[in-house]
């Protein structure tokens, strides 16, 4: 897969480049050699975080108490063993509890909220699970996300998609248009300002260029500065700039805004039951997936308590169907 890189390659020409813009193959270095530079690239077989074809990346237990409803997710063999797509032969079934903690290669390194360091983050978490070959598709999840369908839907949707999931978008409001910073220009030019959810799905191609690139990360490092915050624009507009027909243009993580202000529904034990979890799954939303409407939109969910653990779990053998 590597064999063929080369130190510059050209743009696809995805959904918004043209009017002085840049193009990717400006900065784009040799994959291979960025891979060889980190430390553990030289054992294909680390024990790293996976996507729907293998291992599905967890958080860190201290700050994601809603790890286990993550955990049951995952398909299990009799006994304590992880079971693995028969497809794949070539991977080995893994203890449960032996599942590898998602974390950044150096967990020293601090982040904080709304800043680049967000962004740093979540390149680290990528250059972290490219390392595995197997690996195809990554999905990043907040520590209050939950799972709204069993593990072979969700594997089926994300390995069989032509295109990833990052919302991406631009109205004019303060919020979206107006953290525009015009001395992104003339490499990132105002209609091509993008916003969207930082809770995203990429698939490898789409993973490795945004782990490579740094032209346009050190725009948004330099310029995009409170109240513009990097995680929630500097992947949406780096796919809209050169990948844009790769990119479903939508979030696969169900949210409540309805009740207005700065932050999102928050959900408890009182609220789950099977009725609600049908109330997401069937929410009136429709989509387009390989270029066909449906319904099914959402794979995931948020926000919910450390509460909803308990009747969450209560219901992984029926209407979830774990």
């Amino acid at each position: 897969m590597w064999g063929d890189s080369k130190p510059m390659l050209k743009s696809r020409g995805g959904g918004g480049g043209g009017g002085g813009a840049d193009e990717e193959g400006d900065y784009f270095p040799n994959t291979r050699a960025l891979l060889a530079r980190h430390p553990r690239a030289h054992r294909r077989g680390v024990p790293l975080p996976a996507g729907p074809q293998g291992r599905l990346p967890l958080h860190d237990p201290r700050t994601a108490p809603l790890r286990p409803a993550l955990g049951a997710l995952l398909p299990r063999a009799p006994g304590p063993l992880l079971r693995l797509p028969p497809h794949h032969p070539g991977l080995q079934a893994q203890r449960l509890q032996d599942i590898p903690i998602l974390r950044p290669p150096d967990p020293q390194r601090e982040v904080s909220w709304g800043s680049i360091t967000l962004v740093d983050a979540e390149k680290r978490l990528l250059a972290n699970a490219l390392l595995d070959f197997s690996n195809e598709r990554f999905v990043l999840l907040s520590e209050s996300c939950i799972p709204v369908f069993n593990f072979p839907t969700v594997y089926e949707y994300l390995i069989n998609s032509e295109q990833s999931f990052v919302e991406s978008y631009n109205i004019d409001t303060p919020q979206s248009a107006g953290r525009y910073n015009r001395r992104m220009a003339p490499h990132i030019l105002p209609e091509q300002w993008r916003k969207g959810s930082e809770w995203f799905e990429l698939n490898r191609e789409l993973a490795v260029r945004v782990v490579a690139d740094y032209k346009y990360y050190s725009i948004f490092r330099k310029h995009c500065r409170p109240s513009c915050y990097p995680d929630e624009h500097y992947i949406p507009t780096y796919l809209h700039l050169f990948h844009g027909s790769l990119n479903a243009n939508r979030t696969i993580t169900w949210v409540d805004w309805s009740r207005g202000g700065p932050h999102p529904a928050r959900y408890g034990a009182g609220n789950i039951n099977v009725d609600f979890i049908k109330a997401i799954r069937n929410n009136g939303t429709q989509c387009l997936y390989n270029s066909k409407h449906t319904s099914v939109c959402y794979l995931f969910a948020r926000k919910f308590a450390p509460s909803a653990l308990g009747p969450l779990m209560n219901l992984t053998s029926t209407v979830l169907d774990f």
